[in-house]
C-alpha cells in the first residue's frame, strides 16, 4: 500500500469510526436526529447527512453535535504500527 493509500484509509478509519461511536452514543442516550437539529437549528435531514457519512465531516461539526447532546468530544492518538509507516 502506497503512503498515499494508507493517509486515505487512516482517514476514512477515523471518520468511520468517530461516526459510529457518535451513532452509539446517540442510541444510548435516546437521542433523535431531530433533538440534534433543534438545538443546532437546522433540520434531521442535514444531520442525518453527516452522520451517513455523505458529506465532509470536519472536527467542529462533531463539536457541535456532540455539544447537541451535552457531550464533549474527546480525541486521543496513538502510533501506528510499524509496518503502517
Amino acid at each position: 500500500m502506497t503512503p498515499v493509500e494508507q493517509r486515505a484509509r487512516e482517514r476514512e478509519r477515523l471518520i468511520q469510526f468517530t461516526l459510529d461511536t457518535f451513532c452509539e452514543l446517540m442510541e444510548s442516550q435516546q437521542i433523535s436526529n431531530k433533538d440534534i437539529a433543534d438545538k443546532l437549528l437546522t433540520t434531521p435531514s442535514d444531520i442525518a447527512r453527516h452522520l451517513r457519512g455523505n458529506s465532509s465531516f470536519t472536527v467542529a461539526q462533531l463539536a457541535e453535535l456532540a455539544w447537541a447532546c451535552g457531550y464533549r468530544a474527546v480525541v486521543s492518538f496513538e502510533p501506528l504500527s510499524k509496518e503502517k509507516k
